[in-house]
């Protein structure tokens, strides 16, 4: 009705992309998880927190209902 009486219409974008993802599978929970978990990190060492992280190396593997909670102690097996 607006287009036909030839007035203009605009898309407006009103949040970042990030914000309105939507979360159907456990792969996507995790995306939108280092998103969050980014966004609080960056807070916090905008206020001068330092935040030290240690990087896994090798492979790991975990059963299909397995859990990975923060703050857990993971042993890590390397295969030959």
């Amino acid at each position: 009705m607006i287009i036909t009486e030839g007035q203009k219409v605009v898309a407006v974008t009103a949040v970042p992309a990030a914000d309105a993802m939507s979360i159907n599978s456990r792969v996507q929970l995790s995306e939108t998880s280092k998103i969050m978990q980014r966004r609080i990190q960056d807070k916090l060492m905008n206020s001068g927190v330092t935040i030290v992280t240690r990087p896994i190396h090798g492979s790991m593997r975990v059963q299909s209902s397995g859990r990975i909670q923060w703050l857990s102690r993971l042993r890590i097996f390397m295969e030959k």
